[in-house]
């Protein structure tokens, strides 16, 4: 059992030199005293990953936005930015092992295409779902719902 909201602030505080240098607000509203019991290495890496490619795709001067809904049993967290967006039709295929989108505005960012593949699975090994909204140039939101108790398999 840990503080989720100190989870994502040792994650905020690798990924700075990046968003600072963007110039891109980020602004955390998850509580404090968010608590969860999961594994906290792999919600690190979930959030890693989730608000690396917000700042990947946000362009200079943006905007990302992370908050927390809890209910008795589950947990979720929102984390939006206002980057490039992504076409509903991709919004399932990027969930998917090598797979990327977008090449001509994406050129000279360098990707496996395995980060959301990973984060799926992170997410699934706490008996939790990930989904995005997203258009085209309007940003886009991933949703990572999971159990405030996670027995991670």
């Amino acid at each position: 059992t840990f503080d989720m909201n100190l989870c994502l602030t040792e994650v905020l505080n690798i990924l700075k030199p990046l968003y600072l240098k963007k110039q891109i607000a980020i602004n955390n509203r998850i509580l404090p005293d968010t608590l969860i019991m999961a594994d906290y290495q792999k919600l690190q890496q979930i959030f890693f990953n989730i608000v690396s490619n917000a700042i990947k795709f946000t362009s200079e001067g943006g905007k990302i936005e992370i908050t927390a809904k809890s209910t008795k049993k589950y947990i979720t967290v929102h984390i939006k930015d206002n980057g490039i967006g992504i076409a509903s039709k991709h919004h399932k295929k990027i969930f998917k092992k090598f797979e990327q989108i977008n090449p001509s505005s994406t050129e000279g960012m360098n990707s496996t295409g395995l980060g959301l593949t990973i984060t799926k699975e992170l997410v699934k090994m706490h008996n939790g779902t990930i989904k995005v909204e997203s258009e085209l140039t309007k940003g886009a939101t991933f949703s990572i719902t999971m159990p405030i108790k996670s027995i991670v398999a």
